[in-house]
């Protein structure tokens, strides 16, 4: 009686469901069957159960024309050197064979002992459901067809093929990778997929860097020297050395962001298969890189402020430091849409909320510097560049002459104190929000 409650319990639970198809749970899941399932560009699920010397395997994943669905059975959450068993669907009739997938190849390659272990094979295509039964010898002599006593993650894939020969999985999705590894002498629900760390802690470094720090620091330098221009820290402008920080930091971030990405990687990704716009996010990555270091080596050797090419340092590195934000939230943009991210498609509204506020913030404070600081007005100091030159680094007096005060009265000052602080904390949610989807998603 008990086993039967659980039995209806456990079919009420889980269904996945992608388009109009759908993968109930099987029942036995859990009770008499270890399991894998979930949804990755559709569905898949996959039980196994020993039997005597071997392991019954079904694999069921959605498709909507001929191809292949495959397990394969890694060391590692990624794809290379793994064993792998691929049901083929060939005009209805479906084949099993095994393959392996060698280091560093992202498809499943044929093998002599094609058949070697491998009984009791069935399958059908209804209803755009591709179902895959069969039995596999437990243990192996051949080194590309692992033996099952061991545990292995479990790689669920599908694709198209070539006759029997089985070609890449599907180029816009990533196969579905179990979060731990699978007993094949147990049977346990392994329901949930893999995360991987390295992906996620380097676009939750790229935000913590753009969408964060340089999104204030860039806001400090264009429109907050008068502000604090009477005010110094350790020897510099308190404007100056706020950005420094956040802009060091965020330099900081890039770097390991990028590290991060190429230890995970192992080398360049030329991300095959992907749209040819979302293929720019490594090659957009490595410019924003070259410009994050170009910047501050530029500040290092920029000129004297009275020197009169300073103006060209000024422009300069403005340039440089507006082109690397530009494309830093461009590339995040592509980021969350690589299938690696596992980031839901409505973060790309967050991102695009967040670019139209600091756009919309910075043309706020040109308009209130230029047509309501009062200050300003009656000095006439409507351009940018003379203010920069009243606001440099360091306070600049003459012996016997007082130092420049600031144009801005006390309350356009805290105005301003208070636009920014507003714009602190607005970042802030924008940031933890991406950063928070990202680590959950």
């Amino acid at each position: 009686m008990l086993r039967q409650l659980l039995l209806l319990i456990s079919c009420q639970t889980l269904i996945h469901t992608h388009g109009d198809a759908a993968i109930p749970k099987d029942p036995e899941c859990g009770l008499t069957k270890g399991c894998f399932s979930g949804c990755i560009g559709g569905c898949y699920e996959t039980t196994w159960k020993e039997v005597g010397d071997s392991i019954e395997f079904t694999l069921k994943a959605e498709v909507t024309t001929e191809g292949f669905i495959a397990i394969g059975f890694s060391d590692d959450n990624k794809m290379g050197s793994d064993s792998a068993i691929g049901c083929v669907n060939t005009g209805g009739s479906v084949q099993v064979l095994n393959s392996f997938n060698a280091a560093g190849a992202k498809f499943n390659q044929p093998i002599p002992n094609n058949k070697l272990g491998l009984s009791s094979e069935s399958g059908s295509v209804a209803n755009g459901l591709f179902t895959c039964s069969f039995t596999r010898k437990t243990l192996s002599t051949d080194n590309q067809i692992y033996s099952l006593n061991n545990d292995y993650y479990i790689l669920l894939a599908k694709g198209p093929v070539s006759g029997t020969a089985l070609g890449r999985h599907d180029l816009t999705n990533l196969p579905l990778v179990s979060a731990q590894m699978a007993d094949f002498q147990s049977t346990t629900d392994l329901t949930g997929t893999a995360v991987n760390i390295m992906v996620k802690l380097h676009g939750c470094l790229m935000i913590f860097a753009w969408i964060f720090l340089a999104s204030i620091g860039i806001v400090l330098a264009r429109f907050y020297k008068p502000v604090w221009s009477d005010k110094k820290m350790l020897g510099e402008a308190y404007w100056f050395q706020l950005h420094r920080s956040l802009m060091i930091l965020a330099t900081l971030a890039v770097i390991a962001g990028i590290v991060v990405i190429f230890v995970d990687v192992g080398k360049w990704s030329q991300l095959i298969g992907q749209t040819d716009w979302k293929r720019a996010h490594p090659y957009i990555g490595v410019v924003v890189g070259g410009v994050v270091l170009l910047n501050p080596l530029m500040a290092l050797f920029r000129p004297h402020p009275e020197d009169k090419y300073r103006y060209i340092f000024s422009w300069a590195h403005w340039a440089v430091g507006t082109l690397g934000h530009l494309l830093a939230v461009l590339n995040i943009f592509i980021g969350v849409e690589l299938p690696a991210a596992k980031a839901p498609s409505w973060l790309i509204i967050v991102l695009a909320v967040y670019a139209g506020y600091q756009i919309l913030f910075e043309i706020f404070l040109e308009i209130y510097d230029n047509c309501c600081t009062g200050g300003a007005k009656k000095a006439g100091l409507h351009t940018s560049g003379k203010k920069s030159e009243m606001y440099e680094l360091h306070e600049k007096s003459t012996l016997g002459q007082p130092q420049q005060q600031s144009t801005d009265s006390g309350k356009d000052q805290g105005m301003k104190k208070v636009f920014l602080a507003v714009h602190a904390l607005v970042i802030l949610g924008f940031a933890a929000t991406l950063i928070i989807v990202v680590i959950i998603s």
